[in-house]
């Protein structure tokens, strides 16, 4: 009874670990996507990857029934492996160094059908004076695999292995952190409890012709609806790149057009603020505001802050006095740089380096007429 159990119990984590990667995957899709569990495989994006997630205890090793099994059921007429760009085999299993299988993304093809048919033979050569019927079921897979070079190699060509993938409570932390930008901290592991509620209710497990599928646009919607009860309190605006003084030395950015713009002033001591402004809140937007509710807010943050600065331009423009006085179109600079920005509907806060940072951002688009140039 108890051995019942306990595989029950397993079986249970297996499908929950299944589920955790369910939710990475519906944060990660792109507009027009829709995501399908338990039709095609474990989880199938539309038109760009199949992934098999597999919770195993042991190594990957290179007779492994989890490698062998997924690539025969690849290899099934009904599975139509055209209809995607990527085969992904996610397992929790390590591929040793002393693996065939190591450094198996980084092979050809071509490399990873000899990799396999070179373990098949190995194998073969063991079960060679016995009867089929007593061969172990590894063997028969790798025989079912191998046999279909041509469609095997177009697979191999899309295949790679994601080993060593987190466990269980590794892969529930990093939804938590990882998967709630724009929650409040006390509240993002209650938002991700209520994504996997959404994803498991009837409506969705019962979906469009009896499918378990959801759409980008469900998705969406159900995001913004839980990030805006999620974030109802004023929350403090996320400064963790503004620590981050690295690259703002470096010439990477010297070709850039936000940089020739303040060189144009003649205001190049300023150059190293500016490329940090730039930098910090490039990583934060595309940290924090990439999606729902806050891409929304941040959008309309980003029109106010070019909107006033086009009538700032515009203002001291009509009071230049010289047309060679650089020191001028210098003290306009200051001037936008020291004013306080509004802030982001939802933060208590929004730092002046970011609202220098995104004014950076539009200064380097070459399809806006920006500039720091009043003469």
């Amino acid at each position: 009874m108890t051995k019942i159990n306990n595989d029950a119990i397993e079986s249970m984590k297996g499908i929950i670990y299944q589920l955790y990667f369910s939710v990475q995957y519906c944060h990660e899709l792109n507009e027009g996507q829709s995501i399908y569990f338990e039709k095609f495989g474990d989880i199938t994006v539309s038109k760009n990857k199949q992934i098999e997630i597999k919770k195993y205890k042991e190594n990957l090793t290179d007779s492994h029934e989890n490698l062998w099994k997924t690539l025969k059921n690849w290899l099934a007429e009904s599975f139509t492996h055209t209809y995607y760009k990527n085969l992904i085999l996610l397992t929790t299993q390590e591929i040793k160094k002393n693996s065939s299988l190591f450094g198996w993304n980084e092979k050809s093809s071509k490399e990873k059908h000899e990799t396999l048919k070179n373990i098949y033979l190995q194998n073969s050569k063991k079960y060679i004076a016995i009867e089929k019927s007593k061969w172990p079921s590894s063997l028969n897979f790798m025989e079912a695999v191998i046999t279909h070079e041509k469609k095997l190699l177009e697979i191999l060509d899309k295949f790679s292995i994601l080993d060593s993938s987190p466990v269980i409570e590794e892969q529930y932390s990093n939804l938590v952190t990882k998967c709630t930008n724009g929650v409040l901290t006390a509240k993002k592991e209650l938002y991700i409890q209520n994504l996997i509620g959404f994803i498991l209710s009837p409506r969705v497990l019962n979906g469009s012709g009896n499918n378990w599928t959801l759409t980008y646009d469900e998705i969406e919607k159900q995001r913004q609806l839980l990030i805006s009860e999620f974030c109802r309190d004023t929350h403090i605006f996320p400064k963790k790149h503004y620590k981050n003084r690295e690259g703002i030395y470096s010439e990477e950015h010297d070709e850039k057009l936000y940089i020739k713009k303040i060189l144009k002033i003649k205001y190049s001591e300023i150059v190293p603020i500016a490329k940090r402004d730039y930098i910090s809140a490039c990583n934060t937007i595309i940290d924090d505001f990439q999606h729902g509710l806050l891409r929304e807010r941040f959008d309309r943050y980003e029109s106010s802050i070019v909107e006033k600065f086009i009538t700032s331009h515009r203002k001291s423009k009509r009071k230049i006095t010289s047309d060679h006085n650089y020191s001028e179109c210098q003290d306009f600079y200051d001037e936008i740089s020291n004013e306080e920005s509004i802030i982001i509907d939802g933060f208590n806060d929004t730092p002046r380096e970011f609202k220098n940072g995104i004014i950076h951002i539009n200064m380097d688009d070459d399809e806006q007429t920006l500039s720091w140039d009043l003469l």
